[in-house]
């Protein structure tokens, strides 16, 4: 599903997607060194006992977080105040800070997800069948 908003604007083609569909928490998320440590400081803390719970609660809030931002994409489109040249700048100007933040919260939502299948994998480590993922998860991912 495409969310990308066309209308007459100078936009530059750069700015950051506005939407995103599950199939692009296939790709690698980079963190950064400091979340690197987060999350592997969540991996540390995880046992046999609780993987399952945790991996349900990132999933759960990656699922909310990615239903609001998709909710949200239709009322942050600007459009500008009139046709002339500092409208159109001004327009630019906000819809590329708007988009900067969208992108900031899909990349947190990738972080979820990626916390998510990370915590999947440590599960099978713990012994948990891939039968019993798709029963807790109700699905593959």
């Amino acid at each position: 599903m495409d969310q990308e908003r066309h209308h007459h604007s100078r936009r530059e083609s750069a700015d950051p997607p506005r939407a995103n569909t599950n199939t692009d928490y296939a790709r690698p998320v980079t963190l950064s060194p400091e979340r690197q440590r987060s999350f592997e400081g969540l991996i540390s803390q995880v046992s046999a006992d609780n993987v399952l719970a945790v991996a349900r609660v990132l999933r759960t809030r990656a699922d909310d977080m990615e239903s609001m931002l998709n909710a949200s994409l239709n009322g942050l489109d600007l459009r500008p105040c009139a046709e002339d040249p500092v409208s159109l700048d001004a327009r630019d100007l906000f819809q590329r800070k708007i988009d900067q933040i969208l992108a900031g919260h899909w990349a947190q939502c990738a972080e979820l997800r990626a916390a998510h299948t990370a915590l999947r994998a440590t599960a099978l480590e713990y012994g948990v069948t891939d039968a019993d993922l798709a029963r807790e998860f109700g699905d593959d991912s």
